[in-house]
């Protein structure tokens, strides 16, 4: 799954792009060298799903960003360009300097790393509700990592709340593996097709981090949830918590331990769409299976 990272402004750059206007619109097709056909997927409270599609190959730069009233990207469109290739690279920049510090080979290049390439269909997540949001993409020079062509531009506005309301997860454990099934309690299918968050944790460590209960625990992690966070999942999930992990979780099931497993889905807030058990584990013969109804309220311990 791929994500699209937010760019953060610099307050002194912005102060070059101050605008009257605060609500740009579309834009219209460009003579740029590429067409790009931006088309919005599916949108709610928390994410966004966009497909974009060039009319020819190219090295393109791809992102959502929240709309700001004092920006008008298509009045100053190269700046905005020329800021949005900045904040890019910055990133590669950190990430190519932590490659270089492992002491690791074949490292990417920025247009490898950064940019898109043909036909991309991305999950924008972490978004707020109710708010205003910018899909842009404009094709960048491999060469010189400077923006060769046209801004394309939609505005999106995230819904007030969830539409996803209904989605609960069924859980089971199995010795060492558990398994999460996020599924709708209307329909009673499985749902593969929303970003949401879980994990496995300690009792012991839930009580001596003095949160009121596991609920206000588990709400405290997601809400520092980042949006590179290889704990965000969607679809069915499977885990051996052997402590050894798979990228999204090292949680080890120590026998007699009783533990508390939360999962949520990743649209605005945490809202109706929580599942939360608890279970105790005695090893290798473990055999629990939860639903819904199963599940704990947030304030329970």
């Amino acid at each position: 799954m791929t994500r699209i990272k937010h760019i953060s402004f610099a307050a002194a750059v912005l102060a070059l792009m101050l605008a009257v206007s605060c609500n740009p619109y579309p834009l219209a097709d460009t003579n740029g060298k590429i067409f790009f056909d931006i088309k919005i997927d599916r949108v709610s409270a928390g994410f966004m799903e966009v497909t974009v599609t060039p009319d020819r190959p190219g090295f393109y730069l791809f992102a959502v960003e929240k709309a700001a009233d004092h920006l008008n990207p298509e009045k100053y469109k190269e700046q905005f360009m020329d800021l949005m290739l900045d904040s890019a690279y910055v990133k590669y920049v950190a990430w190519r300097h932590q490659h270089l510090v492992n002491m690791e080979d074949h490292i990417a290049d920025f247009p490898s790393h950064s940019l898109n390439y043909g036909k991309t269909k991305m999950l924008a997540e972490f978004l707020t509700p109710d708010t205003d949001y910018w899909v842009f993409c404009f094709q960048v020079n491999p060469k010189t990592n400077k923006a060769d062509g046209d801004l394309f531009l939609k505005n999106v506005h995230t819904d007030e709340g969830s539409m996803y309301q209904d989605i609960s997860f069924a859980y089971r454990v199995h010795g060492e593996w558990d398994y999460i099934y996020p599924y709708s309690r209307i329909s009673r299918e499985l749902v593969t097709t929303v970003p949401w968050v879980g994990l496995s944790m300690d009792s012991l460590d839930v009580r001596a981090s003095h949160a009121s209960s596991p609920g206000e625990y588990f709400r405290n992690i997601y809400d520092n949830l980042r949006p590179d966070d290889t704990r965000i999942l969607t679809g069915i999930y499977v885990h051996q918590n052997n402590g050894v992990g798979d990228g999204t979780s090292k949680t080890k099931f120590v026998e007699g331990h009783t533990y508390y497993t939360c999962m949520s889905v990743l649209d605005g807030p945490l809202s109706d769409g929580v599942s939360l058990y608890r279970f105790k584990y005695i090893g290798k013969d473990t055999k629990i299976e939860y639903n819904h109804t199963d599940s704990l309220g947030m304030d329970e311990w």
